[in-house]
């Protein structure tokens, strides 16, 4: 007798392949949770973009918005256009192509009150007029039906005076105002440049320490008044204590021209160290300022730079 075959072999059989299988899963939608929906989405930039590329950047917004009209113009265009529209002779024209069951309700029951296109509205004997009421937008915040409010007239003498004040100036009167306008002038753009000097005097700090420099004149902000009249004080008090046998020291020397090359360039007028230094920083370190960026080299900041000066950006 041969072997006897188990009834399992026939439960464990390889089932036949369906070969639409494949197909009819292909058909099926894709799982939301795969990544083939992950691969179309597009991945934005996420590194550092250079000085001269958010520049650009800024003039293309800048030339986008002031093509885009203001909100005002707009909605004068809106009204324009409404105002010049002819909703009747739309509505007849609708009524002789559009079937009866869709014409405008409104309009049937113009037509049943004995309105006819192109009459006025009400009876024949009335002079009804013929044009849309007309709209005058109001440029005041006052409500519907306020008239907008008058001048009064204990204001008006005042308004005229000021008005005729400034043209019934005296020459010494102009004078003292011009004067007092230029020294108004000339604090604030003295606040001005110590405040940029200020920031380009520590922006260079930063710069030559990071090369290992351990001083520069360019460095030294002048100070106030108040620490100029501490450090006097301070510095009196110094030389009495300090004893005559040191000044012959080498030291002390090397420290006397160095006070004297600092003093030299504090005798300057901030403009001319505000210049200096700008030039400094554009030189060694190809860095301007005024765009705040570092250039890898100097040919990249005359080209991508506007200018020197700060009018120019």
């Amino acid at each position: 007798m041969g072997p006897c075959r188990s009834n399992s072999s026939n439960s464990t059989r390889a089932k036949p392949v369906n070969l639409h299988d494949g197909q009819e899963a292909d058909e099926e939608e894709e799982d939301f949770m795969s990544d083939k929906f992950l691969k179309q989405i597009t991945e934005t930039s996420t590194e550092n973009k250079t000085y001269s590329e958010k520049r650009k950047r800024r003039l293309i917004d800048a030339s986008t918005n002031h093509q885009k009209r203001s909100r005002v113009q707009r909605e004068i265009e809106a009204r324009e256009e409404g105002l010049s529209r002819n909703l009747i002779q739309a509505n007849v024209v609708q009524e002789e192509k559009a079937p009866p069951e869709s014409h405008s309700k409104a309009f049937q029951m113009m037509l049943k009150m004995g309105f006819q296109p192109g009459n006025s509205l009400g009876a024949s004997a009335s002079n009804g007029s013929n044009e849309p009421i007309n709209i005058v937008p109001r440029s005041g915040r006052a409500g519907i039906g306020i008239a907008p409010k008058p001048v009064s007239a204990a204001k008006l003498p005042r308004l005229l005076f000021s008005v005729k004040g400034k043209m019934d100036l005296t020459e010494e009167e102009t004078a003292q105002r011009e004067a007092f306008l230029a020294t108004s002038r000339t604090r604030f753009d003295g606040r001005k440049v110590d405040a940029i000097l200020g920031r380009a005097c520590r922006t260079c700090e930063e710069l030559d320490r990071r090369r290992g420099l351990e001083s520069n004149i360019f460095w030294i902000i002048k100070p106030s008044p108040q620490d100029e009249s501490r450090e006097d004080a301070h510095l009196t008090r110094l030389d009495r204590l300090v004893s005559l046998d040191c000044q012959n020291d080498p030291d002390n020397i090397l420290e006397d021209l160095e006070d004297e090359e600092k003093q030299n360039w504090l005798a300057l007028d901030p403009s001319t160290r505000l210049s200096c230094t700008l030039g400094y920083l554009r030189e060694e370190y190809f860095y301007c300022i005024w765009c705040g960026c570092q250039y890898e080299s100097l040919e990249e900041l005359n080209k991508e730079c506007p200018g020197e000066e700060e009018d120019d950006h």
